[in-house]
């Protein structure tokens, strides 16, 4: 899970999330703020997760977000079938 925020104080919940992280061994969260490091790109998570083809991505966050990460996972070779967001809108 690749937690993105605009910066590190922003991570709720991080803590509670690196615990079941570190006793599952098979859940991993790594935080991205984007005041370090830019806008996180399709091309990031898949040098970062050794590859994206054939895996099952989920994304959630603002719509134009989700737009843009699928638009580049399709560049990337990932089925767009396999890219599944989490749509909402804030009020």
């Amino acid at each position: 899970m690749y937690y993105c925020v605009n910066s590190r104080d922003e991570l709720a919940f991080y803590d509670e999330l690196k615990e079941i992280s570190e006793k599952s061994g098979k859940f991993k969260i790594l935080p991205f703020c984007s005041n370090e490091s830019g806008r996180i790109s399709g091309e990031f998570i898949n040098k970062a997760s050794e590859g994206s083809i054939g895996k099952e991505i989920f994304i959630c966050g603002p719509a134009a977000m989700m737009a843009a990460l699928r638009s580049q996972f399709v560049g990337l070779g990932v089925k767009n079938y396999n890219i599944h967001t989490e749509e909402f809108k804030m009020r």
